[in-house]
């Protein structure tokens, strides 16, 4: 369960429902099937190892490769709905600025957690956006609404 916490998921229902001791309820806390979700229970579940450090600068070798892409991410979003995202590990709990650089003309959006932070037009530096994060891995996304983006870069700082 640790190794499945760490890579940044989570498990609400745990092991096959036949081996549920449905048919001795009076016992089902002695079998081990539930012995080992009570303890599971009881302690904090595993950091996650998963993603990019923030604060830090995502980068286009950092970024989600997904099974549409071509595998050599650029961040130039050229249509209408392409998009580019990261999975970012913050360290701490806090407040977050996303400082986003970009050449292009249009409308992109940014997210974090499929949450939108805000909307940023006509290229250049935007002001920063700000997100306040959990400790552990998240999703950022940039998605092209309108024109065509090339990104150059993306700070994540900490407040």
């Amino acid at each position: 369960m640790d190794t499945f916490t760490s890579s940044g998921s989570f498990l609400n229902t745990w092991g096959v429902y036949s081996y549920w001791p449905g048919f001795d309820i009076a016992h089902a806390l002695d079998y081990p099937l539930m012995q080992s979700l009570k303890e599971l229970g009881r302690r904090l579940p595993a950091e996650s190892e998963n993603g990019v450090p923030i604060p830090g600068l995502l980068e286009p070798a950092s970024c989600v490769k997904w099974m549409y892409s071509d595998g050599s991410p650029t961040m130039e979003l050229k249509q209408k709905g392409a998009w580019q995202s990261w999975l970012v590990k913050a360290a701490a709990a806090g407040e977050y600025t996303l400082s986003l650089t970009a050449t292009g003309s249009g409308k992109l959006e940014v997210e974090a957690d499929g949450q939108l932070l805000g909307t940023i037009t006509d290229g250049g530096s935007a002001q920063p956006l700000k997100v306040k994060l959990t400790k552990g891995t998240h999703g950022i996304r940039i998605r092209d609404m309108e024109g065509e983006w090339k990104i150059e870069s993306i700070e994540a700082a900490k407040k």
